[in-house]
């Protein structure tokens, strides 16, 4: 679907999923990018979320990146060995070229080239660790040691 491709948009539909379904309350499960939204959902709809779990997830923060990682990160959206590297290094580079396709038939499938522009603007130009900060919502953080290194921090 064309959006805006925000934490704020992706928080607002989640929580129209929820409506439409019935929940008042529920837990949020999200795994990286998705884990920087489950973040969000934090700020935006306190009293609504029960836990986070976030796995490997980008903080609320924000992922700073300079303009060399900005290249690599770009290069993803079209560049199909860019992209196959950056899946490999979110798999602590354990995994053999098969698997590697097959994830990369599911990143080309799942998103448009402007998707994946929108939300690489929003996890590496966003910040919002300041309306979270102190939140009281129970939160589990789950990294590993083949998570890249800026992620286990």
């Amino acid at each position: 679907m064309p959006g805006v491709y925000s934490a704020d948009e992706a928080v607002a539909d989640g929580l129209r999923v929820m409506d439409h379904l019935g929940f008042r309350r529920f837990h949020v499960v999200g795994h990286s990018m998705s884990g920087m939204i489950g973040q969000r959902f934090l700020a935006v709809a306190p009293d609504r979320v029960m836990s986070l779990v976030a796995i490997s997830p980008v903080p609320a923060a924000g992922f700073k990146a300079d303009e060399k990682v900005m290249k690599a990160l770009t290069a993803v959206i079209e560049d199909d060995t860019a992209a196959k590297k950056a899946i490999a290094a979110r798999g602590g580079d354990r995994y053999g070229e098969t698997w590697l396709n097959f994830k990369l038939a599911l990143a080309r499938k799942a998103a448009t080239k402007a998707a994946m522009a929108g939300y690489l603007k929003m996890f590496t130009g966003t910040d919002f660790a300041d309306a979270v900060r102190g939140n009281r919502t129970p939160v589990l953080a789950i990294v590993g040691k083949h998570d890249i290194p800026f992620y286990r921090e």
